[in-house]
Formats: structure tokens, C-alpha cells, sequence
């Protein structure tokens, strides 16, 4: 959150990317902190960035959240992230270990200043997927299976809610169903009560 907080104050700008950097863990969480050994979960991060920013799914505080990480691309962070930023940039997937290709689409950016979030997420995607494509025909001895995404938060907003209706309309038929009614066993004075109690529960 400092770090958060001293790039508001010290460097005000229209346009924000905010790029999380280290080993990634998705619904389990991101990054290895040395402080108290262990990683951060997601609702470590958003009470970070809600300690800097107020979530405003309508004006977001960034254009782009990006994880240079593995494994970032779920529908848990997406919605620990919602109300941050217009677009997210992760990997389903686990990543090679030279990770993002940072200098192509940085000097897109430089080019073209104009250029819109969708634009630059498109070309920090584009960099990513060249650059590996490159190395498996470069180096055959190694081959690297990557993924990549671009998601509009608009859209990972309705997703995670139409999960949700889902996983509660399945959680309903679930209990709608009459379970078999199982005889209760004949518990003989030797039946160890732990052993009857487990049956019963």
C-alpha cells in the first residue's frame, strides 16, 4: 500500500498500469512475501489497493492490473480486482521463466501515447505470445506452451455473477433432492460410541 500510495502522490497521471511482478498462485494468491513467509491472498491486495484507492467500477483508479505471474488468470481474481481497473492482463497458465516481454509494448506506448487500454493490452499480449513463439523455433530444444489474456472487467463482472447464479441455483437442487432414507444400524452394547456417532453424523 506505501508503494501504492507514494506513486499517487509523487507521480500523478491520467493514465495508470499497475504491474504485480513474482510467483503467482491464483485463488490461493500472489507473490511471496518475506516478511511474514508466505504469499499474499487476494484479499491482502485489494485491502491494499482499497487503502490508496476507492473502487469505482464506473472510473476505475487503472487501465490495466497486470500479473507478471503464473496462474493469475481465474474468475477469483478478477472479482478480488473488481472496481480497480477497466482491463486485466494474466496468464492462465504458468509462465516461462523469462516472463513478460516488457520492451515492445512500452515502446508502442512511446510512439503512440494515444494509444487506449484495449491497445495497450493488446500489445502487451502480442509481445508476450511473439517473443515465445521466437524462442520455440530459435531454441528446438525447448518448447514453451503459453497462454495469455486481455479481459475487459465489464465483462469478468457478469461472468462472475452468472457463476454465481449458477452455483446457487445448483447448491438449491442439490438440497431439493430427497436423500434415501438408510436404516439406522442396530447399535450393540460392545459398539464403541465414537463408531455410532460417526454413523449417525
Amino acid at each position: 500500500a506505501d508503494f501504492l500510495k507514494f506513486c499517487k502522490e509523487e507521480y500523478p497521471s491520467d493514465h495508470r498500469i499497475l504491474v504485480l511482478w513474482n510467483h503467482g498462485g491464483g485463488p490461493f494468491g500472489y507473490g511471496m512475501d518475506s516478511i511474514v513467509d508466505g504469499m499474499f491472498s487476494l484479499d491482502d491486495i485489494r485491502q491494499a489497493l482499497e487503502t490508496v484507492y476507492r473502487p469505482n467500477p464506473s472510473s476505475p483508479a487503472f487501465d490495466i492490473i497486470g500479473f507478471d505471474a503464473c496462474l493469475m488468470s481465474t474468475l477469483e481474481v478478477t472479482n478480488a480486482l473488481d472496481g480497480f481497473a477497466d482491463y486485466y492482463c494474466l496468464s492462465e497458465e504458468s509462465e516461462p521463466g523469462d516472463e513478460w516481454d516488457y520492451g515492445p509494448w512500452l515502446q508502442a506506448m512511446t510512439d503512440n501515447p494515444s494509444m487506449s487500454p484495449a491497445q495497450v493490452g493488446r500489445a502487451i499480449a502480442d509481445s508476450y505470445m511473439d517473443y515465445y513463439m521466437t524462442e520455440n523455433i530459435n531454441l528446438q530444444m525447448t518448447m514453451h506452451n503459453v497462454t495469455f489474456s486481455v479481459i475487459d472487467a465489464r465483462s469478468a463482472r457478469s461472468l462472475y455473477n452468472a457463476y454465481c447464479d449458477l452455483a446457487t441455483a445448483q447448491l438449491k437442487d442439490a438440497v431439493d433432492v430427497a436423500l434415501p432414507i438408510m436404516p439406522m444400524p442396530t447399535i450393540k452394547s460392545s459398539t464403541p460410541l465414537t463408531s455410532a456417532i460417526m454413523w449417525i453424523i
